[in-house]
């Protein structure tokens, strides 16, 4: 398919024809590359919808950082306590465990961390396909309101 491309071309070859052959190729590429993001986009918004409910919008949080940013973990947590994304369990046991404690469980259900050397958390990125996700779902879920609009 590619072995036009490494042909030399004289100014006497780009006849009609050769540049239509050039142009259909060109499409039928572009339409394979289109097919495969296709596919992983709907691969990432399964993903999302598989999600449990109660992770959804703290996942859709992520979409108000840059792309690629280094997401300070202990911030992130207080501000999903802050939204109200994490509500401790309603049971009647007493040693319930914190609010941040759970944020904390919710994160590592949510994404793969790097660890410090005592087994917490610095940092966490959102890449930019799960950062589209996030942005696309957050415009559709019209119940969804965070207070802060942007990092």
């Amino acid at each position: 398919m590619f072995s036009t491309w490494t042909t030399k071309w004289s100014k006497d070859s780009w006849t009609t024809e050769s540049c239509a052959y050039r142009f259909v190729t060109i499409l039928k590429v572009v339409k394979s590359i289109l097919k495969s993001i296709l596919n992983l986009f709907t691969g990432l918004k399964l993903s999302y919808d598989s999600l449990p409910q109660r992770l959804k919008p703290c996942f859709l949080y992520f979409g108000m950082y840059p792309e690629d940013f280094a997401i300070p973990v202990k911030r992130l947590i207080k501000l999903w306590v802050a939204e109200g994304l994490i509500q401790p369990p309603n049971t009647g046991i007493l040693n319930v465990p914190e609010v941040e404690d759970i944020a904390e469980e919710y994160l590592n259900e949510l994404v793969m961390v790097a660890k410090r050397s005592d087994g917490g958390v610095k940092s966490s990125r959102i890449y930019y396909l799960l950062l589209d996700i996030c942005i696309s779902e957050s415009k559709s879920d019209k119940d969804l309101e965070f207070a802060l609009s942007k990092f």
